[in-house]
């Protein structure tokens, strides 16, 4: 069984370069440090943040609410936000508030996550409008369509 040191709130804390084997199962709140590599059929609870560079492979499953560095990878079949995740997209910082946004798509529909909020981007819109946050509101459908757009045409050309 792996074991790394917990934080405060018992999740994992690995360190960078990390190889995680097969079937890992990581607790809640867990940080992954930058460029690990994790193995298949992996498990991370709720709330998971992730450093740059980290590879996942087949079949990994992540809680809600997880956040994951730049130039992160998953191969096919991996759970992200209640979808298999062909594509993912952050982005932070939109409206100067530092705040990440996720977006997950399947192909054939795109998941927002963005603090607690998760749904679609119409319904990230409409609760960014009753928030007066025009610019999310406006940008976050706009990205999504494209993201799943983008998918659309990577599928046919492959």
């Amino acid at each position: 069984m792996t074991t790394f040191e917990t934080n405060e709130y018992g999740g994992w804390i690995v360190p960078d370069f990390t190889v995680l084997p097969d079937n890992t199962v990581a607790p809640a709140n867990s940080t992954i440090g930058k460029y690990c590599r994790v193995g298949e059929e992996c498990k991370f609870g709720e709330y998971c943040k992730v450093g740059e560079g980290c590879l996942f492979g087949n079949g990994c499953k992540f809680g809600n609410g997880c956040k994951f560095g730049d130039w992160c990878h998953f191969d096919e079949g991996c759970l992200l936000e209640g979808i298999t995740c062909v594509r993912f997209l952050t982005l932070g910082n939109i409206d100067g508030a530092g705040q990440q946004v996720l977006l997950v798509t399947d192909g054939k529909q795109v998941i927002v996550r963005a603090g607690c909020f998760k749904g679609s981007p119409d319904e990230f819109a409409a609760k960014a409008m009753d928030k007066n946050k025009h610019l999310y509101a406006t940008l976050i459908p706009i990205v999504a369509a494209q993201l799943l757009a983008a998918v659309s045409v990577e599928d046919r050309t492959t």
